[in-house]
This record gives C-alpha cells, sequence and structure tokens, in this order.
C-alpha cells in the first residue's frame, strides 16, 4: 500500500549535481546519476498562496530501451578491420563502440561518449575515433583500451584541436590520420604517433564523411550540406566536385558517412534517400543498395556505411530502425544484427504525454522511437501509431510503404510516415495532432516531409496535415496545442521564435512573435498549452527561462518565472510542457531541474515535486510533459524511460 504524501514547499540547500540531462534537435547524451534517496526532497520557499497538492504515487509504465551487449541505439558510425573481419560500431545513443564479428556476433564493448565516425588502421588494428562533441579524436587497441587522445576538448581552431570533428580515415600506405574537422571546416592530418603534420579547408558547408583511396591516388569527402561529394589530393588540392542535389542515381540528399572500396569505388550513405550508392571513381552511378525497410525492421536510414577490403562484404548503420546491415560484396542483403529494442512498451526518450478524456488511453511520443505509444487507463501496453501504411505494387515494382518512391530513384517521405514526433494532442473527435520533427527538402515537391503538422484518428489512419513554406527548414517547432471549441490549433515555431495559430483547414489565422526579451518576443518557444475558460494561451519560452500568455488574437496578457533552482524559477528544456488543471492551478515540467512545479491561477508558486536520478518514482532526469487526467497526475520521465502515475488532489 502506497502511503499519501504532501508535496512540500520547501527545498533544502543541497545542491542539484552539475550534470543535466542534454536535449538536441535530432541526437543527444543521456546522463546518468546514482540513485540514492527513495522519495523527493522537499523544497524550502516563502509561503504559499494555496495549500499544495497531494500525491500518492499509484503506478508506472514503460522501460527505457534495454541496454544489453550486442543491441544498439541509433548507431552512426561503423569501421571494418579488413584483416580480421570485426567490424566496429559507434552506438552513439549509448555512448559506447561495439565490437561484432564479421557475421555479427557480439565480441567486446567499451565506453565511448558522443563519438561519430571511426576507422582502422589496417597495420596494427587500431580504432580511431572522432568525438564529436567531446572536440577529440581518441585511438583504442581493438580491444577498447584508449591509447591516445588528439585535442584539447575545447571548440578551437588551433592546429592540433577540433570543433565538431565528424569523421576519421588511415592511409594504408603510411598510418597517416585524416580528421574531418567539421565546424573547423577543414581536414586536419596527423601521423600514427598523433604528431600534427598539416591542415587544408575546401568549399566546405557542413562535411561529414571522409575517406582515403587504398593506394592514397584520392581523398573523398561528402560535403554534406551541399549535398555534394568533393575528391581532393592527399595535399588538400580539388581534383573534382560532385554536386547532385535530387534523388536520381547519383544524386544525393543529405549524403553522410561514406568509404572508397578496395577497388577506389565511392559507397555513399545517402542518409536521407535511405539507400547507399555505390559510384566508380568519378562518381558516376553504378549501384543502389538498401537494407529491408518494413514494418517489423523498420526502414533503412544509413548514416554511415563500411567495406571489408578482403572480402567486398558492405555494411550499413541503419540508424532509426538501431540495428546493422549486412551485403555481399554485389550488394544483395544477408543479414540485419545488433538490432535494438523498438516495440512494445519502451521508451527511446518520451517527450510529451495526453490523455484520452473518453477512454483514459495514454498517448506518448517517443522521439528516437519514431512512434506514438499507447497505453490503457491501467498502464498496460496498447499499441502504437507509427505511420506505416501496407507495401503498394505499381507496374509489377512493389513501392516501399512508407515513402512514395520509384525504382532505384530515392524516396520522400508520405504523409503518414513519422519521425521524432514531439509535442501531441487530442481534438474533441479523439484525432491525435503531432508534430513532425524531421527535415524535409522544400526545393522537391513530392517530399511529403514538409507537413510538420499533421492529424491521425486513434488507429493511425492519417485524417489531415498542415503544411507550409515558411515552416522551418530543420522542422523545429516544439509546441502544439488545439483549441476544440473553435476548431483551432496553434503551433511554437521553435527555430523562427514565433507561435502560429491556424484553423483545423490549414488556414494561418496570425502569427506573433520575433526573437527577443520584450513582450511578444521568445528565444525557443516550446509547450504551449490553451485555457479554455480564459481563452489564454500558455507558451514555454525556453531559454528565456519563463511562460508568455497571449490572448485569443495574440495579443500579450502576462508572463511569470525566470532562471534558477528556486520557487517559481525554471530551468526548461526543449520539450518542457505545461498543463492547466481545472481548478485553475498551473503544473509546469520544469524539465532541467528534474521536478514538477505548481503554481495557483495568479500564476504564484505553491510547491514542487521532484529531484534528480534513476530508479525510484519521485526521481527524474528531464521532465518533459505532464497531464492529469481523473484525479490522476502523469509526469513524462525522459531519461528515465517511464511515466509515474501519481494519485492527485488539489486541497
Amino acid at each position: 500500500m502506497h502511503t499519501p504524501c504532501t508535496v512540500l514547499d520547501a527545498p533544502p540547500s543541497a545542491r542539484y549535481p552539475a550534470s543535466y540531462f542534454r536535449e538536441d534537435p535530432m541526437i543527444f547524451r543521456y546522463l546518468v546519476a546514482l540513485a540514492l534517496l527513495l522519495c523527493a526532497w522537499p523544497v524550502s520557499s516563502a509561503p504559499a498562496n494555496a495549500a499544495p497538492p497531494t500525491l500518492e504515487h499509484e503506478q508506472s509504465f514503460g522501460r527505457r530501451i534495454s541496454k544489453a551487449p550486442g543491441k544498439t541505439n541509433y548507431p552512426s558510425g561503423i569501421a571494418v578491420d579488413s584483416n580480421s573481419g570485426a567490424v566496429y560500431v559507434m552506438d552513439l545513443l549509448f555512448n559506447r563502440i561495439q565490437k561484432f564479428s564479421a557475421d555479427g556476433e557480439f565480441l567486446v564493448q567499451w565506453n565511448c561518449k558522443q563519438g561519430l565516425g571511426l576507422t582502422v588502421d589496417p597495420e596494427t588494428g587500431d580504432v580511431w575515433v572522432a568525438m564529436w562533441l567531446n572536440h577529440k579524436v581518441h585511438k583504442y587497441s581493438p580491444e577498447g583500451e584508449l591509447l591516445m587522445e588528439l585535442g584539447s576538448g575545447k571548440p578551437s581552431k588551433d592546429p592540433g584541436n577540433f570543433n565538431g570533428p565528424h569523421d576519421v580515415t588511415v592511409d594504408p600506405r603510411n598510418g597517416d590520420l585524416y580528421v574531418m574537422d567539421t565546424y573547423n571546416e577543414r581536414v586536419q592530418v596527423f601521423g600514427r604517433d598523433g604528431t600534427f603534420k598539416s591542415e587544408w579547408g575546401g568549399p566546405f558547408i557542413q562535411p561529414f564523411g571522409i575517406s582515403i583511396h587504398p593506394k592514397g591516388e584520392f581523398i573523398a569527402v561528402t560535403n554534406t550540406k551541399n549535398r555534394e561529394v568533393i575528391k581532393f589530393t592527399t595535399e588538400g588540392e580539388i581534383i573534382e566536385r560532385y554536386a547532385r542535389a535530387g534523388h536520381e542515381p547519383g544524386e544525393f540528399r543529405w549524403p553522410r558517412g561514406m568509404e572508397v572500396g578496395p577497388k577506389g569505388n565511392l559507397f555513399i550513405a545517402d542518409t536521407d534517400n535511405e539507400r547507399v550508392q555505390k559510384l566508380d571513381s568519378n562518381a558516376n552511378p553504378m549501384q543502389i543498395i538498401k537494407g529491408p525497410d518494413d514494418r517489423e525492421k523498420g526502414t533503412f536510414h544509413p548514416r554511415a556505411v563500411a567495406v571489408n577490403h578482403t572480402t567486398g562484404e558492405i555494411y550499413a548503420a541503419a540508424a532509426y530502425s538501431l540495428r546493422i546491415d549486412r551485403f555481399k560484396a554485389d550488394g544483395t542483403f544477408i543479414q540485419s544484427f545488433a538490432q535494438g529494442e523498438r516495440d512494445g512498451p519502451v521508451f527511446n526518450s518520451a517527450k510529451n504525454i495526453v490523455i484520452d478524456p473518453k477512454t483514459g488511453v495514454a498517448y506518448v511520443s517517443d522521439w528516437m522511437g519514431h512512434r506514438i505509444r499507447k497505453f490503457d487507463k491501467d498502464g498496460k501496453y496498447i499499441g502504437m501509431i507509427d505511420g506505416w501504411i501496407e507495401p503498394q505494387t505499381v507496374d509489377g515494382v512493389q513501392i516501399a510503404p512508407d515513402f512514395y518512391t520509384t525504382p532505384n530513384t530515392g524516396m520522400w517521405p508520405s504523409k503518414e510516415y513519422q519521425s521524432f514526433p514531439g509535442p501531441i494532442d487530442l481534438d474533441a473527435d479523439g484525432n491525435l495532432w503531432m508534430l513532425r520533427g524531421s527535415m524535409f527538402a522544400p526545393q522537391d515537391p513530392r517530399d511529403q516531409a514538409k507537413m510538420l503538422v499533421r492529424c491521425f484518428k486513434p488507429d493511425g489512419t492519417f485524417v489531415r496535415g498542415i503544411e507550409r513554406e515558411d515552416f522551418p527548414k530543420n522542422a523545429r517547432m516544439r509546441g502544439l496545442v488545439v483549441d476544440d471549441a473553435n476548431q483551432h490549433v496553434y503551433v511554437a515555431n521553435t527555430d523562427d521564435n514565433k507561435v502560429m495559430k491556424f484553423g483545423f483547414d490549414g488556414e494561418l489565422l496570425w502569427e506573433v512573435g520575433t526573437k527577443g526579451t520584450g513582450n511578444l518576443e521568445f528565444n525557443s518557444p516550446s509547450g504551449l498549452q490553451y485555457d479554455p475558460a480564459k481563452g489564454w494561451l500558455y507558451v514555454v519560452d525556453v531559454r528565456n527561462n519563463r511562460v508568455q500568455i497571449l490572448d485569443a488574437n495574440g495579443g500579450f496578457v502576462k508572463s511569470f518565472g525566470e532562471k534558477g533552482k528556486g520557487p517559481g524559477q525554471f530551468s526548461f528544456g526543449e520539450f518542457s510542457s505545461i498543463f492547466i488543471h481545472e481548478s485553475g492551478m498551473v503544473i509546469v515540467a520544469d524539465t532541467m531541474n528534474h521536478r514538477v512545479q505548481f503554481l495557483d491561477a495568479e500564476h504564484n508558486y505553491i510547491s514542487h515535486h521532484g529531484e534528480q536520478g534513476f530508479g525510484k518514482h519521485s526521481r527524474y532526469n528531464g521532465v518533459s510533459g505532464v497531464a492529469v487526467h481523473n484525479d490522476r497526475l502523469y509526469v513524462v520521465d525522459t531519461a528515465g524511460g517511464q511515466v509515474e502515475v501519481f494519485k492527485f488532489q488539489v486541497q
């Protein structure tokens, strides 16, 4: 039996841990803290204006995806030792490197935080890794012993230092290391012993992958944002540029990792075209290579590719589907391995929650899981909405179910397909509204990904959507709420620092906001909540660490909150949400303070609940979503990988 507890209005002076859960638009790290206490610390403050609510823990549902050896979470780099056949995988969101045999048997793992591209020195078997957010390059033995570290660990343009290095390659002739120093837009060259040798630049716009010809004839770079491949001499002189944005063979849509094969052919992870392309050394298309693309296995979406120079076998990191795909030298699919958990009552960075008032069904947006998971009123998992539609056959050719496509010519997302679902809400008919969180290609009218606002029936059937050319191209929109009575939907255009109001038919009724700290100025607006009793729209103004209230016409009403850890102060994250209780109480997900705050109807602090930690209810790592239904408070613990449910009474 659970003992009811009152959320006290008094925090101690004890410090929160210095390491905070870190959010990123596409990818981010999970932080781990030791679980030392069983209940939340009370928080001290000035006397509250209303009695604190009472909370009694009732249940938890969902769990983090498994981190067991051999399972991956967003594999984003891959390399092959062509002598031993060993396959090394940069397991990005689990912050580790895993080593597998050529046929996918798990061998060993070691910690490696925030790495991306990696390569194997063919002479020594040592593994070099580009440490993306740590601004370093590491060298490991084949068993994971750290042998060398390059770079200061801080962004720097000084020779030998880095700013967001994305990839590495080794010259097999002499062991020289080439580092794609991405945000410095240059390549740096080091000896096998780590001695700095030289650096050179190019016409780079967010370059990603780098690979050297096995005989040193050229170095190839994927100049990702420009959708091109560039060939250089080993001294940095441009040989040829192949700038080809598009979907046809030989064209690219956000190319990332790459490798030059044993015969000098180019293997490109053409990520957003959902394929690996094999090109000859002059970038003429030779073959399209694709892994599984079905509901069970998920999409291909390769972010890295590697080739065994002895056998010719090809390996691709299918990041979104948490697996590695293996192919014969002729491109024939062999197997998938390193499969991470995707289905069932698991979360891979849950963000928001909404409860159907008629059925009690909870919908939870699983950001990195690329689906919305459903739980009944008792917390039992009952299914998901993933946007998958059944395959179709056109002129005898099977059409990929999640994309509009034609054979070998690339693909562009359909209106049903989901990736990175974040904010969600329900309308009076039980339809689920959501924001899609991945980029689109505005130059291609076939690309349905620009439909960032989408509405589905409870069974996942597409109902309607809203698309606009002025939606941010990086799809960074982090707030959505529905006004049922007036059939309006409000959207936070986070990247452009404005709030937009639409009719259900997609008509833009108004938009307000610009970047700043004044009234009707925002710095990354996020969670939205509509109060039908007053006609007010609450906007979480993330980087200003306050909440602004607008009227139904977009006029300023008031704001409250400031940066801090004290009562009524906030440290918001990108998906912080807010909920208005029927009593008028305002409930705020104070994400980076790892707690929920309760305010009265005048927005005065009452109390708070929670602290940072794992392993026990009332201890959170990145509270993002909050909701109340039938006297139950639902709290989404993003890094904790579960939803906590409390009996909730307003005094």
